[in-house]
């Protein structure tokens, strides 16, 4: 069978929605696995998917802010999607008591663990007990 790249697909054929997502994504993996597609390139060509979406939302991102402050509450409906502005508080726990010494043992706990971990598979890296093994595909794009 031939295979084919995966550049007919445009952004607006995708529905900007859960429903239309799952569907774009059960077409690319039928074609992919019917042999239409390379799945190699498939992998590649998402990855890149991925760092342009978040490369695009970094940039337009204070645009996009002030776009929503021109709507009623900071809420807009934009392609059928609900578009709001939400506050992602961090808190300071520095005042509590005893938090400064958990935060400082906890710390200390932690590096202890990691030289342990680092000592053990430097030296005893064959005789470790294997407690899982998951195999995955890792894609680096080109610069």
């Amino acid at each position: 069978m031939e295979t084919r790249e995966l550049s007919e697909i445009k952004i607006a054929d995708i529905a900007p929605t859960k429903f239309g997502i799952d569907m774009m994504a059960d077409a690319i993996a039928e074609e992919t696995l019917a042999g239409k597609l390379d799945p190699l390139s498939v992998m590649v060509q998402m990855a890149a998917l991925e760092q342009l979406t978040k490369a695009v939302r970094e940039k337009i991102a204070e645009a996009a802010k002030e776009q929503l402050y021109k709507h009623p509450k900071q809420v807009a409906e934009i392609l059928g999607a609900k578009v709001q502005a939400v506050d992602l508080p961090k808190y300071d726990y520095r005042h509590v008591d005893g938090w400064f010494e958990l935060s400082d043992t906890i710390s200390a706990l932690t590096e202890k663990r990691k030289a342990i971990e680092e000592e053990e598979k430097k030296y005893r890296r064959g005789e470790l007990p294997v407690l899982s093994v998951s195999q995955s595909i890792k894609v680096n794009l080109a610069k």
